[in-house]
């Protein structure tokens, strides 16, 4: 089918319309002819299927979870243990010992000279 032009598109769809219409046909009765009344088509029966299947595991992965927060799992649950917020897994670098101390010494000295200065300090003759 010449896709590019649709002049020429349409003109081969029409040219060839009676032969598409009567596959159509012939596709739609043997579609009917091959299931009993009443039942539903294999697309449609596929598709109940998978949603049931769907439904199943999600009710099976909220009734474990349930199960879970109840105490009661079905098999070994392996969670994390909670850190104890008192102790380091890893003891602390020399460096960033010296780093928190020397960051501590900094903060006081400065603190230090602050006062000084507002309380007067070397500059200032006493009279």
């Amino acid at each position: 089918m010449p896709y590019k032009d649709p002049d020429r598109k349409r003109q081969w769809e029409r040219e060839h319309r009676e032969q598409r219409n009567a596959r159509r046909r012939i596709q739609h009765q043997d579609g009917r002819a091959a299931r009993p009344a009443g039942q539903k088509p294999a697309s449609d029966r596929i598709s109940a299927q998978v949603l049931q299947e769907k439904r199943r595991i999600t009710a099976e992965i909220a009734r474990r979870r349930v199960q879970g927060l109840v105490g009661r799992s079905p098999g070994p649950v392996f969670r994390r243990p909670v850190p104890d917020p008192n102790s380091d897994p890893e003891p602390k670098s020399t460096w960033t010992v010296v780093k928190e101390i020397g960051g501590l010494a900094l903060v006081v000295g400065i603190a230090l000279l602050a006062i000084w200065g507002e309380l007067g300090g070397l500059g200032r003759d006493v009279h």
